[in-house]
C-alpha cells in the first residue's frame, strides 16, 4: 500500500456521494480527534487527470477541509 500526502485542494468529492449529507457535528468531532491523535487511516483516492477523486474516506476528507489542513494521507 502506497501512502502519500496529497494536497486537499486537489481532491474532489465523489461523483456519486457516499453519504446523503455529512453531519457537521460528527465531522467537527472527527476533526478534534484528528488534531489530538492524528489520522488513523488514510483515505483512498483515484487519479482523475491531474486531480484525484475520493473513493473511501469522504468524512475524513471533510474534517481535513474543516480544519484547513494543507494535505491528507491517501492511498492510490
Amino acid at each position: 500500500m502506497n501512502v502519500q500526502d496529497i494536497p486537499v485542494d486537489l481532491i474532489d468529492d465523489p461523483r456519486d456521494p457516499m453519504r446523503e449529507k455529512l453531519n457537521d457535528e460528527s465531522t467537527y468531532e472527527l476533526l478534534q480527534s484528528i488534531k489530538a491523535v492524528g489520522l488513523l487511516q488514510p483515505i483512498s483516492v483515484r487519479a482523475v487527470g491531474k486531480r484525484f477523486e475520493v473513493v473511501a474516506g469522504h468524512r475524513r476528507l471533510a474534517a481535513h477541509r474543516l480544519g484547513a489542513f494543507a494535505t491528507i494521507p491517501a492511498t492510490l
